[in-house]
């Protein structure tokens, strides 16, 4: 009788090990699927933004991203000048890095958020603005307006240098790859 009750015991351990596995595994797969899911945003935006600024670019009287993507596009080349076309590469590489996550490295994929991918890009978009005004004035109206400031505090070459840099730490920050 108590080898019976053992072995229902020992049985109804492993079906419990085996429920627990079950529902981490369902888990794991909700945060492939999220994972996944803010990757394909990102890729699609990317793309969006790409085929907007290149057909914008060339003065294409229908952009094929319709007013939205032209008035983006256009909005972006005048501010920003010929580095918005940086935005969709560091974007891509930014979903890359996103589908890539090992969440077995990290407690969860939570940690994984889009708030600094955007920062980031923000960031890196701003401050090649600004080395492209300060280079060859091709930066737009944001990119030598940064540039006019900071070389009025930090001299020509100060501000090409706090431009690199800060450009270098918002890679880092929107595609999580170390330098």
């Amino acid at each position: 009788m108590a080898t019976r009750r053992k072995k229902k015991q020992k049985l109804h351990a492993i079906k419990s090990k085996q429920t627990k596995l079950a529902a981490k595994s369902t888990h794991q797969s909700n945060k492939d699927l999220l994972k996944e899911t803010y990757a394909l945003v990102i890729v699609f935006l990317g793309i969006f933004l790409l085929v907007a600024l290149v057909n914008s670019y060339q003065n294409v009287t229908n952009n094929p991203m319709g007013i939205t993507g032209e008035g983006v596009a256009s909005s972006l080349l005048g501010y920003f000048g010929l580095p918005s076309f940086l935005i969709p590469f560091l974007a891509f590489l930014g979903a890359f890095t996103t589908w890539n996550f090992n969440s077995k490295k990290s407690k969860s994929f939570e940690n994984l958020r889009l708030a600094p991918l955007m920062l980031g890009i923000i960031f890196f978009a701003l401050s090649c603005s600004t080395i492209a005004a300060l280079i060859s004035n091709s930066g737009g109206e944001v990119g030598s307006g940064i540039a006019n400031f900071l070389d009025n505090y930090l001299s020509w070459f100060g501000a090409l240098l706090f431009s690199f840099f800060s450009a270098l730490i918002s890679f880092i920050l929107a595609t999580r790859v170390s330098t």
